[in-house]
Parts: C-alpha cells; sequence; structure tokens
C-alpha cells in the first residue's frame, strides 16, 4: 500500500474513532495539546498521526494496531465521504474558524 493511501486511512480511522468517542474535534486537539487545525490535518491524510499515537490510543480507547494499520474499510476512498461533515455540523464550534473544511 502507498504511504499517501495509508496516511489517508488512518486519518479516516481517527476520525471514526473521535466520532465515537462524541469528542469534537476542538476537545481532541485540546488533550492532545495541539491545534484544532492539526488534528483536521490528521483526519485528512495530510498530516502523520504517528508523533500522537501513544495519546490517541489512550484518549479514543483503541489499540495501536487500530491506528497503524487501520481496518480495510478506512482504506475505502468513500468512507466518510460526508458523515463527518455533517455530525460537525451539528455540534458547536469552540472559538475556531467558521469552517475549518476551507483551509
Amino acid at each position: 500500500m502507498e504511504k499517501t493511501n495509508l496516511i489517508a486511512a488512518q486519518g479516516k480511522a481517527l476520525e471514526w474513532a473521535r466520532i465515537r468517542k462524541n469528542l469534537s474535534r476542538e476537545e481532541l486537539a485540546s488533550k492532545l495539546g495541539v491545534s484544532s487545525q492539526q488534528v483536521w490535518h490528521m483526519e485528512r491524510g495530510k498530516s502523520s498521526l504517528l508523533s500522537h499515537i501513544r495519546s490517541l490510543k489512550r484518549i479514543l480507547g483503541r489499540p495501536y494496531s487500530f491506528f497503524i494499520d487501520p481496518p480495510v474499510r478506512f482504506h475505502d476512498p468513500k468512507v466518510f465521504d460526508s458523515p463527518p461533515a455533517a455530525a460537525e455540523a451539528s455540534r458547536p464550534a469552540a472559538g475556531g474558524p467558521a469552517s475549518e473544511d476551507a483551509a
């Protein structure tokens, strides 16, 4: 598997786990000590999440393998094309930009 595809799958797995824990990007970012923009980049596969894997494991309650080699369903490019945006839109923003997806 290409590195970019793996990072994208890791990002989708991260987004899925965050939503399952009912955390906003801002809440997860605060727990990780990073900006919500950094979480957005990790979820979109624009930035690797591996430097935060220990904290992600603890915060989201998933094993290392979930993030390092995500389940096969996260390798499908259609996974989360629209549901996460809908889930995020229903949550109030915590002082961040109006639309993080515009970045």
